[in-house]
């Protein structure tokens, strides 16, 4: 520990170091592993994904994002950290290309990026980023001049021709140094990606995980693109690793997976920053305060999300904390626009902030668009707004979860279902939970397998999983709250009718009396 000279980003220790930066940078190498190679002919980025759940939507949660045509990031570290870094990646090179009429550099893109993260190590009412970011691009005319940057904690910023982020950088980095990325071509830097984030994933610590590999070379037109089938070549990768060869850079990273219900894809860390730039991240942090704000929401009552095929299923187990509270009220469910519903679970007084903002979130998009707002950009937005709370020393994390469950209103198509956490992360699943029974509620998610059900199939599970969950030993008395987006409901977020909550709660009651006599 820093004996007190930890407590501020701007005390120096005694001996010249400053140990909220140091901390910061230890956030990064407890992530997944990613990589990026700058080749001969461009540039191939990387990522481990490790997915926290066997419920996440599969391509979900990516780790690295395309910035402008030319230009790919991979991403380590907090996520909700990276992503504000992606996002200003993304002003920065707009606002290069209409004030200049040219494509932005990787080189003064890393830099701008570089200054702004430093300036976070500066001023102790702020914390530093627990993210690194691996940046590829290359010259979109004629793809010559591939350049691979790392950008750190610090604000430092330097080229490599190739680099590794993550818990498995030291022996990814060693690998790297063997195949000398600068002389390979991209098509055969692939392999050696592949082989290198597979290489460096530890099985017997390691969740599972999934590889994510893009690259910007003349395969792809000098654009930065996914590379789909190297992905599944080293769909069981974590590290990050970054290699600049002759003719481009390749970037790949290892995606550790923390749910078998994460949906494939998401939690990317691997971006595209321009056309001919690409960012690489990797980091993982463990800020005490974000930790106990989640504590906050393990503490409440369970609520639980299932992405059926025709729709979406919330549902939450409500405790009554008097006899004399009026039924129905204490509301944790809310409807945010027609075909969106919301799940809150933690602190009630920081989940209706959230319910404020989505609504006030959805109704500024319909005026300025013309349209309903999606799922997925209503979630983003309201994950960028949690994760400010996470900066700044003046404010407190939210003390609260959601899941935000939504669908095509036209027709009903594309349900699906979010989770936004006290960090300011947001992932997308088929299903999850949150509050103090998520571990079973999830255990039983996995095991009904909610994307092959109907809304009304899935009803009977919801309360089930719900009754099954509640400790009768611990906690208060409680009631069901049940809501679904699906054709019985026009599409439209309502309320289950209580004569098929009643039924579905009979019968689920019924099947776990069956299950103890057995």
């Amino acid at each position: 520990m820093g004996a007190g000279y930890d407590l501020s980003v701007g005390t120096y220790s005694p001996d010249g170091r400053v140990f909220q930066v140091e901390y910061a940078a230890k956030a990064v190498d407890n992530s997944g592993t990613a990589i990026g190679l700058c080749c001969k002919d461009g540039v191939v980025l990387g990522v481990e994904k490790l997915l926290a759940s066997k419920m996440l939507v599969p391509g979900t949660n990516k780790r690295i994002y395309a910035i402008d045509k030319h230009i790919g990031m991979a991403v380590a570290g907090l996520v909700a950290d990276a992503r504000q870094l992606v996002k200003l990646a993304r002003e920065q090179a707009e606002e290069w290309k209409q004030r200049w009429g040219e494509p932005i550099s990787g080189m003064c893109l890393s830099e701008r990026i570089a200054a702004y993260v430093h300036a976070y190590t500066l001023n102790w009412v702020y914390r530093p980023h627990g993210a690194s970011i691996l940046i590829g691009s290359l010259n979109p005319e004629d793809g010559s001049a591939p350049c691979l940057y790392c950008v750190e904690p610090s604000g430092s910023c330097s080229k490599y021709f190739g680099y590794a982020l993550g818990k498995g950088k030291q022996a990814a980095k060693t690998e790297i140094e063997k195949i000398k990325p600068s002389e390979l071509t991209c098509q055969e830097a692939l392999f050696h990606a592949a082989k290198i984030l597979h290489q460096v994933h530890d099985e017997n610590k390691d969740k599972e995980y999934e590889l994510e590999v893009t690259w910007i070379c003349p395969q792809s037109d000098f654009i930065h693109q996914q590379v789909e089938y190297a992905a599944k070549a080293v769909d069981n990768s974590g590290t990050a690793i970054g290699l600049c060869c002759k003719d481009g850079v390749v970037l790949g990273v290892e995606k550790l997976l923390a749910s078998k219900m994460l949906v494939p894809g998401t939690n990317k860390r691997i971006y595209a920053i321009d056309k001919h730039i690409g960012m690489a991240v990797a980091g993982l942090v463990a800020l005490a305060q974000v930790e106990y704000a989640a504590k906050a929401v393990d503490n409440s009552g369970t609520a639980i999300g299932l992405c059926c095929k025709d729709g979406v299923v919330l549902g939450v187990e409500k405790l009554l904390a008097s006899k004399m509270l009026v039924p129905g009220t204490n509301k944790r469910i809310y409807a945010i626009d027609k075909h969106i519903g919301m799940a809150v679970a933690g602190l009630v007084a920081d989940a209706r902030q959230l319910v404020k903002l989505a609504r006030e979130q959805a109704e500024e998009w319909k005026q300025r668009w013309g349209e309903p707002i999606s799922g997925m950009c209503l979630s983003e937005r309201i994950a960028a707004y949690v994760h400010a709370y996470t900066l700044n020393w003046v404010y407190r994390p939210h003390g609260a979860s959601i899941l935000i469950g939504s669908l095509n209103p036209e027709d009903g198509s594309a349900p699906c279902l979010y989770c936004v956490e006290p960090s300011g992360s947001c992932s997308k699943y088929f299903g999850y939970a949150l509050g103090k029974g998520k571990q079973a509620a999830k255990t039983e998610i996995e095991k009904i397998k909610p994307s092959e059900l109907t809304c009304q199939e899935a009803l009977f599970h919801a309360a089930k999983i719900l009754h099954q969950v509640h400790d009768e030993n611990k906690d208060k008395e409680y009631e069901l709250e049940v809501t679904w987006i699906c054709p019985q409901s026009d599409f439209i977020h309502q309320q289950v009718p209580p004569e098929l909550l009643q039924e579905a709660e009979e019968r689920a009651k019924k099947a776990l009396e069956e299950a103890e006599e057995d």
